[in-house]
């Protein structure tokens, strides 16, 4: 599924300038970039070229090669003209003690630029070992008395990686927190890295003075503080926990910020609610003009705790919600799936209540809550044979929940087995994902059957990919043997990121692995044609500006099946409120693509509000799927490709909604 990591919180990076880098006359290094050979003749040529446009074109596409050889060339740049792209080059190469020992020196120099020491500390937690970091502590220390910009990004990369503890992570975290008293870059980077890793309990005191004085920059005049308030409250939600203060609670209700009032849905259910009209306040949220506001309210409703009197009252709420025909559809779903957590009752009577009143696949995910009734499991079976294939997702992933409770189940063998056959990619990747270790042993024979006609029959399919590597890791539960066996067929798929997903999964280093370039030409033509795109959309419109200097291959593979009107009567199959809309798949279920793959092209951009990225699976498996971010997010920094911002429309990004439509793309 072409998918992306959620977080859904909203931070601001600075906007650095978009620099030229790759241009029209590039062909030749972004096709060896493309095709992932990295030709050194092509790239030398760049590097040594002494044109600042062309290093850092050639530095942008050595960052796709995940190979650290290219490092002893890289720092011998001048750094103090292309030090962020050293530093982000570096970054994405990976984890190298040549490049760690570089970026200490550059963190060290007591001549060194800011904001060049702030690269250098985001970066080094993804190239250093634990050397590295008593290195940085020991420099942290010495320097508390002093602005060290990053600090927090490099706590939070080395804790992601493993080379730390959280306990050596937070209290430099902490510190970054309360050391800045005016909002600042360091401060709400330092929040970012505390909710992303989860704050202690003992925190949350500190929390809530931070979000107090964060509030109090009235009408959010300082661009730090209104992004760091999400992630303040964010980090209570994860506690479970908010203060019994009324003023901050009504203030959280009452915040213009769109981002702001999304996370105050979700944490505001964990204050202490006293009174009906206390609730009801809270309750308006299903009102607010912003339907996205009012979705975000009733799924977290869900994890309420109220009094009997209170719950009772919430409870008609609810039904008389669920029962009224102008409640937003997606909104209804959202609400019966809260409904059923906090009001659990048998399926049948659940079933005869809302089975008309929502929508077929929300009721369909509803069922896993009755996974030990055979009258859930047997509508779900009865369905699945009946409904359409993009209802089927919904059945087999709640069908698969029943396993543990019904392990002998004819009927649900036969449709997990009969899924891992099939020829739609998603119940593929689904059941062969999904089916527990009982029922692999028990059907060994079949599996050893059905796999590998599978895999012969779609591993050069694009649009397969995904379930051919969930086959892949389905085959080695059965034995060592047939796993081999499989790997060693898929080693000739003409697929590059299967191909690549293989030799990882074998132990062995891609060597001499290149990807199709049969539809480059396609891309290249279309790069750099357009400069902007304008979405038409049944909400309103908005132009997007494409960045061909940063991604040419994303932006002419955008603009390519845009010119062939693909995105047309589309849909947002995927909006996570407050943080990301979704569209570009022809199939609208989050599976779909164009039949080919391009490749990633990650940058040092940041996903800042309004930024257009591609969806993936995984690096190098992009195709038509693409985002905008409605905030920003360090964590998809140099994971999706980046392609394009937006210039014009913004506001219309916050009000759109899951299954609004993509009516037309006008290319400018």
């Amino acid at each position: 599924m072409k998918n992306l990591f959620i977080v859904s919180l909203f931070i601001l990076y600075p906007l650095f300038n978009i620099l030229p880098q790759y241009s029209k006359a590039d062909s030749s290094l972004v096709k060896t970039t493309f095709t992932r050979e990295f030709n050194c003749g092509i790239i030398d040529k760049y590097l040594n070229s002494g044109n600042p446009r062309e290093i850092n074109a050639a530095l942008l596409s050595i960052a796709q090669s995940e190979d650290t050889l290219w490092v002893p060339k890289i720092i011998k740049l001048n750094f103090s003209r292309y030090g962020k792209e050293i530093c982000f080059t570096l970054g994405e190469l990976g984890p190298c003690s040549r490049s760690s020992t570089f970026l200490l020196r550059i963190i060290n120099e007591k001549k060194q630029k800011p904001l060049l020491i702030h690269e250098a500390l985001s970066e080094i937690g993804k190239t250093g070992g634990l050397d590295s970091f008593n290195q940085i502590a020991e420099y942290y220390t010495g320097s508390k008395s002093k602005n060290i910009p990053g600090i927090s990004l490099a706590m939070y990369a080395y804790f992601t990686r493993g080379i730390i503890s959280k306990n050596e992570a937070v209290p430099v975290i902490v510190n970054e927190i309360i050391k800045h008293r005016f909002p600042c870059q360091e401060n709400f980077e330092a929040v970012f890295a505390l909710y992303s890793k989860s704050a202690p309990d003992t925190l949350k005191f500190i929390l809530i003075d931070e979000l107090k004085r964060f509030l109090s920059y009235k009408n959010y005049s300082n661009s730090y503080a209104s992004s760091t308030v999400p992630y303040l409250l964010g980090c209570l939600r994860k506690l479970s926990y908010f203060p019994e203060d009324n003023n901050l609670f009504n203030l959280l209700i009452n915040s213009p910020e769109y981002t702001t009032k999304v996370e105050a849905a979700h944490s505001l259910i964990y204050y202490k609610f006293k009174n009906q009209q206390e609730l009801d306040k809270y309750l308006h949220l299903l009102d607010d003009a912003n339907l996205n506001v009012g979705r975000a309210a009733a799924a977290s409703l869900k994890n309420i705790n109220l009094n009997d009197a209170l719950k009772n009252y919430l409870k008609t709420v609810l039904l008389n919600r669920l029962n009224n025909h102008e409640t937003d559809l997606i909104n209804k779903d959202e609400l019966f799936i809260s409904y059923l957590k906090l009001f659990p009752d048998s399926f049948e009577n659940q079933r005869n209540k809302f089975e008309h009143l929502v929508t077929k696949g929300c009721f369909y995910d509803a069922c896993d809550q009755f996974d030990s009734s055979k009258s859930a499991l047997d509508f779900l079976l009865n369905n699945y044979r009946e409904d359409t294939d993009n209802n089927k997702i919904n059945i087999l992933q709640s069908s698969l929940d029943f396993q543990t409770n019904f392990p002998g189940n004819a009927r649900l063998e036969q449709m997990i087995l009969g899924a891992i056959g099939s020829d739609f990619p998603p119940l593929i990747s689904i059941a062969a994902d999904g089916i527990d270790s009982v029922l692999i042993k028990k059907n060994l024979d079949t599996l050893k059957t059905i796999i590998p006609i599978q895999i012969n029959k779609y591993m050069n399919n694009p649009d397969y990919q995904e379930s051919i590597m969930s086959l892949a890791k389905l085959s080695k539960e059965i034995d060592n043997g047939f796993y081999n066996t499989v790997l060693n067929i898929l080693i000739n798929s003409n697929e590059y990121p299967l191909k690549k997903f293989i030799y990882k999964m074998l132990g062995r280093p891609p060597l001499n692995l290149r990807k199709d370039a049969k539809y480059f030409d396609n891309f290249w033509i279309y790069a750099f044609k357009f400069r902007k795109a304008e979405i038409v959309t049944n909400k309103g419109k908005f132009i997007i500006e494409l960045l061909p200097q940063v991604a040419p291959v994303s932006a002419g593979n955008f603009a390519f099946l845009a010119n062939k009107n693909f995105f047309t009567n589309g849909e947002f199959h995927r909006v996570v409120p407050g943080f990301v809309i979704q569209g570009g798949d022809p199939e609208k279920t989050g599976w779909g693509g164009p039949g080919y793959d391009i490749v990633s092209e990650f940058s040092s951009l940041n996903y800042e509000a309004g930024f257009v990225g591609m969806a993936s699976a995984g690096k190098d498996t992009e195709g038509s799927q693409w985002f905008v971010t409605t905030g920003s997010y360090p964590h998809l920094n140099g994971r999706y490709s980046i392609f394009g911002k937006i210039i014009k429309g913004l506001k219309v990004i916050n009000r759109v909604e899951q299954k609004d439509r993509i009516l037309r793309v006008k290319l400018i």
